[in-house]
């Protein structure tokens, strides 16, 4: 009597089936080669030292940008010392800051007069608009004298977030110096207003 075809399927399959010592042997084999440590193919070792060499140039050049680029004071005082040598024309010519302050009626604060100026040193000889770093400012021109050089007195709203980490006299803090072609600027912050001066070595 013939066995069905079910049957006949089942015994083909069994024969094939692992004994108990050559599944003891198969999972001895697995567990040997999970724990072997995955070696990285030959052929991917100079793509990936070329990717390392790209990241160390890119953070070698980076850290250079960084270390070399201006800070904000030195924008600062580039940017005066540019506008002060071209001594463009006055818009206003007065000696009086009360006049100066009717004038500048574009600005969100009033014009101040710093302490040094309290001294009477210097004349104040008139005033122009313009701007420091993108904010509009009032550009002031001031001399002691026919023997001393003009200087040009910047004044702008302080905004702690545009101009961070600025010296405040007020806290008896010093005005930062910076040098941009060729001439000394002092910048601060005085009555909530910042001050960018052109200077001699001796003022």
């Amino acid at each position: 009597m013939k066995r069905p075809f079910k049957h006949g399927i089942q015994d083909h399959f069994y024969q094939f089936e692992l004994n108990h010592k050559q599944q003891k042997q198969l999972q001895q084999l697995q567990r040997e080669f999970d724990e072997k440590p995955a070696k990285t193919p030959i052929f991917f070792l100079p793509g990936i030292f070329a990717l390392m060499l790209v990241v160390s140039i890119s953070v070698f050049f980076n850290t250079s940008l960084i270390s070399t680029s201006p800070s904000l004071t030195q924008y600062i005082a580039q940017e005066a010392a540019s506008n002060h040598l071209k001594q463009k024309p006055l818009e206003i010519k007065t000696s009086d800051i009360s006049e100066i302050r009717n004038y500048f009626t574009e600005l969100d604060f009033l014009p101040a007069t710093p302490d040094f100026l309290t001294s009477g040193q210097q004349q104040l000889l008139g005033g122009r608009y313009c701007s420091i770093q993108g904010v509009t400012a009032a550009q002031l021109r001031l001399q002691a004298d026919n023997q001393h050089p003009i200087q040009t007195l910047y004044e702008v709203e302080y905004d702690p977030v545009a101009f961070p980490n600025l010296p405040r006299l007020e806290a008896n803090q010093s005005p930062v110096i910076e040098y941009a072609k060729g001439i000394k600027v002092k910048i601060w912050v005085e009555k909530d207003i910042l001050f960018v001066l052109t200077a001699q070595d001796d003022l």
